[in-house]
């Protein structure tokens, strides 16, 4: 059914890409969740209800054929559900700027056989296989069942220019020897420079940092002077393009378009997540083209964890 409809909207030759971006979103949302639920002080590891997919439930670590997943081997899926588990503090933030400190703790949830007498977690933020940050967090003996607090990183503020994605490397040693790992992706981004440039016109309230762009009285028509024109609409109240929109774009100037709330209830599971996901309906991993509107932005081709605040609260738009 998924096959057929991809033929029939002319995006046969997308589906790969698709399904690709689906299984990376459902990877970071089942990591995600494994670790959230270690915060429950008796949680000594998960068994996988469905650990296969079925048709109508896409959420294993398998699929329906019981074929092991090419981009999570057992070693990584370990990291995050087995006896000794690493957990990240990351207060619900994966970005920073650079320069400024990095929030973040780290916890041990230990439910192996022997307890550990020498703990220790060593760190490392590594940018392209080089370390540029380390630290080691002195934890000492840690008892069986045990959920230790967070403790702080004290990560230091991490220099550099272009917006780019690093990953933090935790390893759990108990004297000498190696109990545990854990890793996560943390992006980091150059401060902005200079302020919104001139002529930008929205005929909505834009969150922070665009607190400066004026609203126009008429949402209709951009202002003389205007060279960006944020708006909700593009049709009048007959469902006509707007004739002043099409030559503002015809001049050469800029039009971002926003939806302004939720789709009708009829439309909504077109955007439908695990585990309603199946047949010829439903979007999960979100694919990204390359644009100039989103610049040097790290996306690898689909919305990652950074994406979150800049998409938290927006709603999705039909296209057709």
């Amino acid at each position: 059914e998924m096959i057929k409809a991809a033929r029939d909207n002319g995006q046969a030759d997308e589906l790969p890409v698709m399904v690709d971006r689906s299984h990376r979103l459902k990877y970071v949302l089942r990591k995600d969740a494994h670790e959230v639920a270690y915060e429950h002080p008796k949680a000594a590891g998960f068994h996988g209800w469905l650990i296969h997919d079925i048709a109508y439930c896409p959420e294993g670590v398998f699929n329906e054929f019981w074929e092991e997943p090419a981009n999570l081997p057992a070693k990584e899926f370990r990291t995050y559900n087995d006896d000794t588990v690493l957990l990240l503090e990351d207060h619900d933030r994966r970005w920073f700027g650079y320069g400024e400190p990095v929030p973040m703790g780290i916890r041990v949830a230990h439910f192996g056989r022997q307890p550990l007498d020498r703990a220790a977690v060593r760190w490392r933020l590594v940018r392209g296989g080089r370390p540029l940050k380390q630290g080691i967090i002195p934890f000492g003996r840690i008892g069986c069942g045990v959920r230790t607090p967070a403790r702080s990183m004290a990560i230091p503020g991490v220099a550099g220019k272009e917006p780019a994605k690093l990953e933090l490397m935790c390893e759990l040693m108990d004297g000498s020897r190696r109990i545990a790992w854990n890793h996560w992706p943390i992006w980091f981004f150059p401060a902005p420079t200079g302020g919104l440039p001139d002529g930008i016109w929205s005929t909505q309230p834009l969150p922070e940092p665009f607190g400066g762009v004026r609203e126009p009285y008429d949402p209709l028509v951009p202002p003389t002077g205007a060279r960006v024109f944020v708006t909700h609409r593009l049709t009048d109240g007959t469902g006509a393009v707007l004739d002043g929109l099409v030559r503002f774009m015809e001049k050469g100037d800029r039009v971002l378009l926003l939806s302004s709330g939720a789709l009708p209830e009829a439309e909504s599971s077109f955007y439908r997540t695990v585990p309603f996901n199946c047949g010829r309906l439903g979007n999960m991993g979100t694919v990204i083209r390359p644009h100039p509107a989103l610049g040097d932005f790290p996306h690898e081709g689909w919305c990652d964890l950074p994406f979150v605040p800049m998409i938290q609260g927006a709603y999705p738009m039909r296209l057709d």
